[in-house]
């Protein structure tokens, strides 16, 4: 069975911080200010505060291999509050992916100017926000709560991946969805969609895990928000971890401790609630001045040694802490190929079946499907035949997964008969979404960004419902993803319903 648990096990995190988890976060939180201060500017209250998260995801928890961030079987992580991308290239570049240099993190909050030597536009892949096309990153977010559906959408798929293909001894899939929200996040519509589908699905391979700082840019979050989140989550079918302390020194134990009870838990996703400090130790600490903008000469000395002021550097101790990850990372992969290569021989075709969905080799031109269709000979409406041609490209097309909004019968997309997809049929290929067009489109963006040609996911509602749907359709467009949105009853007669259907 291939290796599930990890860098480290529960045991080994121990009951208290080590020494080189304190000495990771201070240099971490050092890096993420002189990253500020470099272009006076950028979002580094979040990713401050979250730096005690981030060690005990990278150094305990999470599986993945810097020199691959492609591993098929990796866990994925979903920053949803984009703005706090300078944590994540930070924990890129302290865990050995290649291509974040120290160089690349200087262009962080650059306006990316001519550069006058060669007349060029400068560019980097530290941008503002996280985009899918950086290695490591695995969707694109910034607009808030994107990401969390995108989490959704991710971990359906690995659950849906996991129902076709492992079987006893040979668990060949095995990928965990990590996904960081802020307070903002969790107020968007398209997250409150997106978590309500996730718990009724009871998608046990999603941890989502709630910066909980209490500051929204404006200001404190009692402006906007009184209800009792936990109690939210709770009721929408996840189960629910408290971490009252995510700023002291023995954060990242707890924190650590907590994420490998979420993975361990059964029947629903689990919602890890930390309490941090926005601009954890800085001058502008617990304000919304912290949201975006930069920092003093005191903030950073204040991470430095005693003595000491450098600028743009990891103490030793913290590079040699995170170094063996690369190690163990190419051992997880190694290992997980040994597993698929006895897969192959046990269950051929599945293998066979499974290597072309990892390679994104889906033979998805339908010519020779459509050539075999049986056109009516009487006159129908067009969505009606769309109905015909979509079941015979779900019959032939093995990758497709599809989904609609209440309106599945209306639209005429399926007779589900390729099974629907929920907490007891995960090998389903038909997801009831609910009334919740935007979440649908969002979270299909996160099935179709698994792994490029893995799946085609499919969405189908009215024209007119899609509105609700535009930002999400807009991400997977930024984002090359490839979704199928078919949108019906666009026609310029006002039909039985009216202007607003």
């Amino acid at each position: 069975m291939g290796d599930k648990k990890g860098f480290d096990n529960l045991h080994q995190i121990g009951p208290c911080s080590s020494m080189e988890d304190l000495q990771a976060v201070r240099d971490i939180r050092k890096l993420i200010i002189d990253l500020c201060r470099q272009n006076n500017g950028g979002h580094g209250g979040s990713a401050i505060g979250m730096a005690p998260i981030a060690v005990s995801l990278w150094r305990h928890v999470m599986r993945y291999n810097p020199l691959n961030p492609k591993w098929f079987d990796r866990d994925r992580f979903v920053l949803s509050n984009g703005h706090a991308a300078a944590l994540l290239y930070v924990m890129l570049h302290i865990s050995g992916y290649p291509h974040m240099s120290m160089d690349e993190l200087k262009m962080y909050a650059s306006t990316k100017p001519v550069d006058r030597a060669t007349g060029n536009w400068k560019s980097t892949i530290c941008l503002g926000h996280p985009e899918i096309h950086v290695p490591g990153v695995e969707v694109t977010t910034g607009p808030l709560g994107q990401g969390i559906a995108n989490a959704v959408g991710l971990a359906i798929a690995s659950r849906n991946l996991a129902a076709t293909f492992n079987k006893p001894g040979h668990e060949v899939i095995g990928s965990h969805i990590y996904c960081v929200t802020g307070d903002g996040c969790l107020q968007e519509g398209v997250a409150c969609e997106a978590t309500a589908i996730a718990g009724n699905l009871g998608l046990d391979n999603l941890t989502l895990i709630y910066d909980n700082n209490q500051i929204t840019c404006d200001g404190p979050l009692e402006w906007t928000m009184s209800e009792d989140t936990n109690a939210k989550m709770k009721a929408l079918g996840w189960h629910v971890i408290d971490v009252l302390d995510g700023d002291g020194e023995l954060a990242v134990s707890r924190i650590a401790a907590a994420l490998v009870e979420a993975k361990s838990l059964k029947g629903k996703p689990t919602f890890v609630n930390v309490r941090t400090t926005i601009g954890y130790g800085t001058s502008k600490a617990g304000s919304a001045m912290s949201h975006h903008g930069t920092y003093t000469e005191e903030d950073a000395a204040q991470y430095c040694p005693a003595g000491e002021f450098t600028t743009h550097t990891i103490s030793s101790a913290t590079k040699n802490y995170f170094a063996e990850l690369v190690t163990k990372g190419s051992d997880l992969e190694t290992k997980w190929n040994d597993l698929i290569t006895q897969y192959s021989m046990i269950h051929p075709g599945l293998a066979a079946a499974l290597d072309q969905r990892m390679r994104g080799a889906a033979d998805l031109h339908p010519g020779n499907l459509l050539g075999s269709i049986n056109v009516p000979d009487s006159l129908m409406a067009t969505r009606q035949f769309n109905g015909i041609v979509f079941n015979h490209l779900m019959s032939g097309i093995p990758a497709m997964i599809a989904g609609g909004a209440d309106l599945w019968n209306a639209t005429n997309m399926s007779d589900a008969a390729h099974g629907i997809f929920d907490r007891c049929r995960p090998s389903g290929r038909v997801i009831r979404y609910g009334i919740r067009e935007h979440a649908m489109a969002a979270i299909s963006n996160g099935i179709a960004a698994y792994q490029q040609g893995c799946f085609l996911p499919v969405t189908a509602t009215f024209f007119m419902f899609y509105l609700y749907a535009g930002p999400a359709v807009r991400m997977g467009a930024l984002s090359d993803l490839r979704v199928v949105h078919i949108a019906t009853h666009d026609s310029i007669g006002e039909g039985q319903n009216g202007p607003t259907h």
